[in-house]
């Protein structure tokens, strides 16, 4: 029960923490998306004299920045979903404690004395 009790009192805390790493790697996807569209801008000028949109596209798509930028935007987005799951685990352990602290104590004491694995 002491677990409970500790999880419930620092809990708010952990989901205010994670919260904010959310709202961190929002802002970093963000920013990650606005610098790919600046190096796919930059890479389109560069090779504006392309025979066709095909080939514009291919060179813009092959250009090292872009490719670099693309490689942020997907980093940025995989630690933005890892800090969301972060959130929920915290969010879940926090309800599932108060949960389980408003159970009635004999309701406690048979789950603890059954064989429940």
């Amino acid at each position: 029960m002491t677990n409970i009790l500790q999880i419930l009192e620092t809990a708010p805390e952990q989901i205010r923490i994670a919260a904010e790493q959310v709202a961190n790697d929002e802002m970093v996807v963000k920013a990650s998306k606005f610098a790919l569209s600046v190096a796919i801008a930059k890479a389109t000028i560069q090779n504006s004299e392309a025979k066709n949109q095909k080939l514009l596209e291919a060179l813009v798509t092959q250009d090292a920045g872009v490719q670099i930028e693309s490689l942020n935007l997907f980093k940025a987005e995989a630690e933005l979903k890892k800090s969301k799951i972060a959130m929920d685990y915290e969010e879940n352990k926090f309800v599932s404690a108060r949960k389980i602290g408003g159970l009635d104590e004999r309701v406690l004491q048979s789950i603890s004395a059954s064989n429940i694995a």
